[in-house]
């Protein structure tokens, strides 16, 4: 069960009222020799357990320091990667603005030799006409 700091400090300061108490007893005829050692084995019970939550947290903060660093590696190829795709964005984005401006003028000259097959049509459709009357009255000649 691990306790905040606060909670081991009002534990602590419990303890120790109740160690005054137990001096006081101690000193009215209790063995003042046995409750320091006893004493002690607690303090160097807690002391270990510090220490083992200190290397456990040493070996936390290693991790996520190792953690950040590869993290920070990713990062920087992913905005590398980002930068590269942009660029060749940029570069489509260049062309087609050119494709379209190519499609524009390449539909304005479509438009424009349309109609001026329109407008042959028509000449061939007249000669035509006037080469069937002629024929036509040639023939009502004979």
């Amino acid at each position: 069960m691990q306790f905040t700091l606060q909670q081991q400090i009002s534990h602590l300061r419990q303890r120790c009222v109740k160690a005054e108490k137990e001096n006081a007893e101690l000193r009215a005829g209790v063995n003042l020799d046995k409750f320091m050692d006893k004493c002690k084995q607690e303090a160097q019970k807690q002391n270990t357990e510090l220490n083992q939550t200190v290397r456990k947290l040493e070996t936390v903060v290693s991790t996520l320091r190792k953690e950040k660093d590869s993290t920070q590696k990713q990062l920087s190829k992913v905005v590398s990667e980002l930068e590269s795709v942009m660029e060749k964005y940029r570069k489509l984005e260049a062309t087609n603005k050119e494709i379209v401006s190519i499609n524009r003028r390449l539909t304005r000259e479509t438009a424009n030799k349309d109609q001026q097959i329109e407008r042959k049509d028509e000449i061939i459709q007249k000669l035509r006409d006037e080469l069937v009357s002629k024929n036509v009255m040639t023939h009502f000649r004979h």
